[in-house]
């Protein structure tokens, strides 16, 4: 079969085939963010995995589609690629709903809901491969995955109406690109599959158009995708009751910070905290538990790294370098959830950073650490806004 192609189908080709690579390398940076998150086990993550494997394969859908339009007469290979352009698209849904039927999505939607379409979903590739592409039937199953595309459009507002800081402007701008490349990705559906009758004309003009929507969207994603931060379980900070800081080897409290009920942060200390009584024995004892557990198992690196204290928990997380600087970090909370541990490490993290040469330095009185250590009350306040 020979192929005489004009400069218009090859330009076309071209500008598709770009868009393709692009829509590839957003969805690879998709995947990448969450295996370079999946450490912190936030199971909300998995979410990144569903837009990045909803837009490789959409953009094999893409591929497909642009073929059956450009390259192929004979309806006998058409047939056959307009089953496959159906099969990525509905793979695409396939993967989109599996990744995001996890329990801890039911604060968002039914997980129910989301496993029904996973499975409706996969019951309609199975009968791609007995339909004729080109019946009326056929085209029933665009109906439905239309009306799966509005259900995830629904999904991604409402999960941008959660989530808070940095998060919630990431998905949004998402939530944007995304309606973009749906829009151009509809165009060439009825292209390659004559829904609608349009003139040559309007056909030109509606390409250039998709191609300037799904371009714009993919920028939309790039910037969304780049450096993405960890989605954290949604309420998480409703759980926060107290952070405290000490040094295990002086048996001093460094730092204190009571997370607000209110509009109202309030923190104090390291002088106060000498003072206050409860807090010193509260440090204590968390040293005396550590101590015990570290004599019966004969070894002074087993640590505790969480407490059960009447309706709530104490999370204790070490410093890096402990067996130099035996800091140990305290966090008071209702719930004992994973994004509150990434939490924690994110604080000793920016503490230790923060305040790296202060630690190390002997010569600093233990009296000038409350202005010291102060400013941290900032860095904490910018952590929970920013998630």
């Amino acid at each position: 079969m020979s192929l005489n192609l004009s400069f218009i189908q090859e330009s076309k080709f071209l500008l598709v085939l770009t868009l393709i690579l692009l829509g590839w390398q957003v969805g690879f940076f998709f995947l990448y963010n969450y295996f370079r998150l999946k450490d912190e086990n936030v199971k909300l993550n998995r979410v990144l995995l569903s837009y990045g494997f909803l837009i490789f394969m959409g953009m094999v859908c893409l591929l497909f589609l642009t073929i059956i339009t450009l390259f192929i007469p004979d309806p006998s290979m058409s047939e056959v690629l307009r089953r496959l352009a159906y099969i990525s698209a509905l793979a695409a849904l396939v993967c989109f709903w599996f990744f995001v039927s996890n329990e801890q999505f039911n604060v968002l939607v039914n997980v129910k809901i989301t496993r029904s379409f996973l499975l409706l979903t996969v019951v309609l590739i199975v009968l791609v491969f007995f339909m004729d592409a080109a019946s009326m039937e056929f085209r029933y199953i665009l109906i439905l995955i239309l009306i799966e595309g509005i259900f995830l459009i629904i999904f991604q507002i409402r999960l941008i109406q959660i989530a808070k800081g940095a998060v919630k402007k990431r998905l949004t701008l998402i939530t944007f690109g995304g309606i973009l490349i749906a829009i151009a990705m509809a165009f060439g559906v009825n292209s390659a599959l004559g829904i609608l009758e349009i003139s040559i004309e309007i056909y030109h003009l509606m390409f250039y158009l998709a191609f300037g929507f799904m371009m714009v969207g993919f920028i939309f994603l790039f910037v969304s995708v780049y450096n993405f931060p960890p989605i954290l379980e949604f309420k998480w900070k409703e759980s926060l009751l107290k952070l405290i800081i000490f040094n295990n080897a002086t048996q001093t409290t460094l730092y204190s910070y009571d997370f607000p009920r209110t509009n109202d942060f309030t923190s104090k200390s390291s002088k106060e905290l000498q003072e206050d009584e409860s807090v010193n024995l509260f440090s204590g004892g968390i040293i005396g538990i550590d101590s015990i557990i570290a004599a019966i198992t004969d070894t002074k690196t087993e640590k505790l790294n969480k407490i059960k204290q009447g309706n709530s928990f104490i999370l204790l997380e070490y410093g890096k370098d402990y067996d130099i600087l035996p800091l140990t970090y305290a966090l008071i909370v209702k719930e004992d959830l994973t994004s509150i541990r990434y939490f924690l490490s994110t604080i000793r993290d920016q503490f230790e950073s923060f305040y790296k040469e202060i630690l190390f330095d002997s010569t600093i009185k233990q009296e000038n650490l409350s202005q010291l250590f102060g400013s941290f009350e900032i860095i904490i306040k910018n952590l929970i806004m920013v998630r």
